[in-house]
């Protein structure tokens, strides 16, 4: 009625994926260097550390692993 018709929505785009759409290379820069602190990372947790800090450090790792999934995402689209 009158402009309250719902009005079927685009697939939700993240900012940073608006961002690098355009620009490929600054898209795979920042999946390697995702990939080098996840590595790092690992390697720190492997080492053994407090339980706090292995919490800590899974929970940025569960957000460097989302983060390399949206610009995989990204990168693939093109």
């Amino acid at each position: 009625m009158f402009g309250l018709e719902k009005k079927p929505k685009g697939p939700f785009q993240f900012d940073l994926e608006k961002e690098l759409i355009h620009d490929h290379k600054k898209c795979m820069d920042l999946i390697h260097k995702v990939e080098k602190e996840k590595h790092e990372l690992k390697n720190q947790l492997r080492t053994g550390t407090e339980k706090q800090d292995f919490e800590d450090g899974g929970v940025i790792l569960q957000a460097f692993d989302a983060l390399e999934t949206v610009l995989k995402k990204i990168s693939t689209k093109k």
